[in-house]
């Protein structure tokens, strides 16, 4: 019991987490031209790789019209970034 009442909360923190991107209207393509744009700008070889990996799976999802996945690594290869 305790498995599926944590597994519910650990979705909705996720579902909480991607939201708000989608509610201001921002849709996967454009964060992830958003976020190849910026990249150039990252001088540090290991992160700027980390980002392109993440980049390619957000790819990857948006193809499959996985919107929610699509922005979680597409969110993930920001962080990469910093």
């Amino acid at each position: 019991m305790r498995n599926i009442v944590a597994s519910v909360l650990v979705a909705g923190a996720l579902t909480g987490l991607v939201a708000p991107a989608q509610a201001a209207g921002k849709d996967c393509a454009s964060e992830m031209k958003r976020v190849e744009a910026a990249m150039p700008a990252n001088q540090d070889a290991g992160k700027s790789a980390m980002a392109r990996a993440e980049l390619k799976i957000a790819a990857e999802k948006a193809a499959k019209k996985d919107e929610q996945g699509c922005m979680t690594h597409v969110g993930n290869a920001e962080k990469a970034m910093k």
